[in-house]
């Protein structure tokens, strides 16, 4: 590609965020570029993240429900874990997956680089390849550079001592390992590895698991782990860490120590910025790391957006995906603060998901809000299936409005996106009672909880309130 070569769009970062937002471009009839300073395209998501780690978890699934098969009336021999036959499908599977991606960028003619970029100014981008540095202009660039695991940096170089990205590829099933942290990696960790016969244990400094939900919701989580044999340590801090001759030892602040294999630091992700020339360009940066953006995901600078795990702001691959359709459409001249519903997910047994406020939150932000809960225990579908363990939560306000919900029980990630449906739709509990949700399904749990905010919900026990119930019900 030769110097000084134009394009309307160019995006930086092939990750989700980046490759949506450059086919978005593309077929909405923008000439446009996607430079990835890797050889392969994808991010962290389909390489290091989310899709590896669900392979595995998978695997973890296939076990836990073989496991399980006299619950069914199945017998079945021993089951064990086979880390290089799972190493090998993580592969393939990630292999397939950038295939796909690549082919879509083909089809839709968006130009695809390899190099390091940066941001020369506001309407030029270098790229810094093996044998030479080129300079490219653009009508508009699009910053998606995504993020990496903290790792503080006296623990850096360990051996024995891992990020989410090592852990996923290492060359043996550890026996044992110690996860510090107890957010959404850290128990994903937990739920995958104990199922596969790893002793772990998992320290956090919160005083539970995933305090970014419910508590009563996030212990139908911690109870099954707990019940697996995880290990948990609350409200703890990790003081020192020392690994030598195989051994990783753990020591807390309050004198606890512990030894393992190997450690799993999941304490969070930092954004991806340095290097990319965005103070020179005049882009802001925080304290964090993160790229400044306006509520429509402009930076300072009006031919320069940033979106993802880049910006901070929702550090999830759906919502990044999301923020590239967004500032594709602010090319297009359809300006708008970007407030889109994005649903969080923990790929566990059980999964756990969450949308919109929580009940806790509400409470904490004094907004009247009341809550329909129902038990995955009172579905027949869950008993069939043998996963009547969980519960289904609708956060309404004082109009009846479904402003947030959460799920703990089999397939939450799955059924939380109804859920997400209402919160986007500003649905009435009252309109969700009225559908005839299909049974025996799981889903129709949702519709139950919205029945039982208003005291109607038909499998479990309620008060009488026939008057106000019909009052509310005339005006579906």
């Amino acid at each position: 590609m030769p110097d000084g070569e134009r394009y309307d769009v160019v995006v930086i970062g092939a990750g989700p965020g980046g490759y949506t937002a450059a086919l978005e471009a593309a077929r909405c009839g923008f000439r446009t570029a996607l430079v990835e300073r890797r050889a392969y395209l994808g991010g962290v998501c389909l390489n290091e993240g989310c899709i590896p780690s669900k392979a595995l978890l998978s695997a973890a699934d296939v076990i836990e429900t073989i496991g399980r098969g006299g619950v069914f009336g199945v017998t079945a021999g021993e089951v064990h874990a086979d880390w290089s036959a799972l190493q090998a499908r993580r592969v393939e599977v990630i292999q397939t997956l950038r295939q796909g991606v690549a082919g879509l960028l083909r089809a839709a003619s968006v130009e695809v680089m390899t190099g390091a970029a940066r941001l020369a100014s506001a309407t030029a981008v270098e790229i810094e390849q093996e044998d030479r540095t080129i300079r490219i202009d653009a009508d508009r660039v699009v910053l998606a550079t995504g993020s990496s695991p903290n790792l503080p940096a006296a623990w850096a170089g360990l051996d024995g001592v891992h990020t989410s990205t090592e852990m996923l590829a290492l060359g043996a099933l550890p026996a044992s390992v110690t996860i510090v942290g107890g957010g959404v990696i850290g128990c994903e960790f937990a739920s995958m590895l104990v199922r596969m016969g790893v002793s772990v244990r998992v320290v956090e400094m919160a005083e539970r698991l995933l305090p970014m939900v419910d508590a009563d919701v996030a212990a139908v989580l911690g109870d099954r782990l707990a019940e697996q044999g995880v290990a948990m340590r609350f409200g703890a801090r990790v003081a020192e860490l020392f690994c030598e001759g195989g051994v990783c030892r753990v020591e807390l602040a309050d004198g606890e120590s512990w030894e393992s294999e190997k450690v799993l630091v999941a304490v969070g992700r930092r954004p991806n910025t340095a290097g990319l020339g965005l103070e020179e360009a005049g882009v802001g940066v925080d304290a964090r790391g993160a790229v400044e953006v306006d509520a429509g995901l402009r930076t300072a600078l009006p031919t320069v957006w940033c979106i993802g795990d880049a910006n901070g702001r929702t550090m999830l691959a759906h919502a990044a995906m999301s923020q590239g359709r967004h500032v594709v459409r602010a090319m297009l001249g359809v300006e708008e603060a970007y407030d889109a519903t994005v649903p969080w997910c923990v790929y566990t047994s059980p999964e756990l998901a969450w949308v919109g406020v929580s009940a806790q939150e509400a409470a904490d932000r004094g907004l009247s809000v009341h809550t329909g809960d129902f038990p995955y225990a009172a579905l027949g579908k869950a008993h069939a299936s043998g996963e009547s363990a969980g519960l289904f939560r609708l956060v309404v306000d004082a109009g009846g409005v479904v402003v947030g919900g959460q799920v703990a029980g089999a397939h939450a990630t799955e059924l939380i996106n109804q859920v997400a449906l209402m919160v986007a739709g500003r649905m009435t509990v009252a309109q969700a009672h009225a559908v005839a949700w299909a049974h025996p399904t799981l889903s129709e749990g949702v519709g139950e909880a919205a029945s039982a905010a208003l005291g109607l919900a038909v499998h479990v026990p309620g008060p009488r309130v026939v008057r106000e119930a019909a009052l509310v019900l005339g005006g579906v």
